[in-house]
């Protein structure tokens, strides 16, 4: 499970309980934005001045809409985004991850004595899950502001959930086609950062890798729709019980899926996806003696446009139906077994009409 963090800091005030006109200020602030990750940066910046905090950071869960609350060694775990800086944050100390750890627990608050202040955790919670934690840093006692913080964070939850409803597909619970695109950007941007400002890379290569089930027409055909539907539903399942918390997980469209995964090389993400492969052939579908899938995937780099970046992949896709089905092609081996110039699909070597 990965974190995103937004943080801000302002001049110490102290404020009275918070009253109704900074509550719905800040509650139709909140309603305005279209973007999970600007409601996060919106409530960073409202929150500080409305309780008088030193410091307030922000975690939210970009890997997944929401999570159900982790235990204390998955919260030990936490890689923690600073979206404002467009970097990796510090990871937590001891002390933050005992606290945070509590409150997820809970799904509600934690107030801390820290030394000769106090420490708010507050989630934000929505039908039974977390979207996000805020965790404020403040010289006075908060006992008069807690009520009105959990009604915003209610309602920041809620928001929250809305806005990560409409990046999710409805019939497997997925993220959706538009969530990949913007994903996708998103990752070639950070990787593109990274580059020009030589940041030391904190995690491996990012990879993308396109899944197509085999056959699927025939089962439509056969069996009805009905029965495509489950079908869908239980290879989704599959992904989310194979792929760790932090792989972003999507159906691209019909039959096929999308991952983003990071991985060490080549190799290592091959064994990855072929052991995925594996256990749908191995999976007894109702009605249906067997399932495949065909997955070609491919190392993402930030010089490639997204259009160039998810055509390599599809390429070896289309190699390994062309190769008889059921198997994991990566573009280093449609390169390998020619048919394609090197060059092909670099930037600027694609025309587009």
């Amino acid at each position: 499970m990965a974190a995103a963090v937004v943080s801000t800091r302002t001049p110490y005030r102290v404020r009275a309980p918070i009253n109704a006109e900074d509550c719905l200020a800040c509650a139709a602030a909140l309603a305005g934005e279209t973007d999970a990750a600007g409601l996060l940066r919106r409530l960073a910046a409202l929150l500080p001045s409305i309780l008088g905090s030193r410091t307030l950071h922000v975690y939210g869960f970009p890997d997944r809409p929401w999570t159900t609350p982790p235990a204390p060694s998955e919260v030990a775990r936490l890689r923690l985004r600073d979206l404002a800086a467009g970097e990796d944050a510090p990871v937590l100390r001891a002390d933050q991850i005992q606290g945070l750890a509590r409150a997820m627990a809970n799904g509600d608050q934690t107030l801390l004595r820290q030394g000769k202040g106090w420490r708010l955790i507050q989630t934000l919670p929505a039908h039974g899950r977390i979207c996000a934690c805020l965790v404020a840093d403040l010289d006075h006692d908060p006992g008069a502001q807690l009520a009105a913080i959990r009604d915003l964070a209610v309602i920041a939850g809620h928001q929250l959930a809305l806005l990560n409803r409409s990046q999710t597909d409805t019939l497997t619970g997925l993220f959706n086609r538009q969530a990949f695109d913007r994903r996708l950007d998103e990752t070639l941007a950070e990787m593109g950062a990274q580059e020009r400002r030589q940041l030391p890379v904190g995690r491996g290569q990012v990879y993308l890798a396109l899944l197509d089930i085999d056959h699927f027409k025939r089962i439509n055909d056969r069996l009805g729709h009905l029965y495509g539907d489950e079908v869908l539903i239980l290879f989704a399942r599959l992904m989310q019980g194979s792929f760790r918390r932090h792989d972003w997980l999507f159906r691209y469209g019909g039959e096929e899926f999308a991952i983003l995964l990071e991985g060490a090389d080549l190799a290592t993400v091959g064994q990855v996806l072929d052991r995925f492969r594996r256990q749908v052939a191995r999976h007894r579908f109702p009605q249906i003696p067997a399932v495949t899938v065909s997955i070609g995937y491919a190392g993402l780099r930030s010089d490639l446009p997204r259009s160039l970046a998810v055509e390599r992949a599809d390429r070896a896709l289309y190699h390994a139906k062309d190769q008889g089905r059921n198997r994991v092609v990566s573009w280093e081996e449609v390169l390998a077994a020619g048919g394609i110039d090197p060059q092909h699909l670099e930037y600027g070597q694609i025309d587009l009409f």
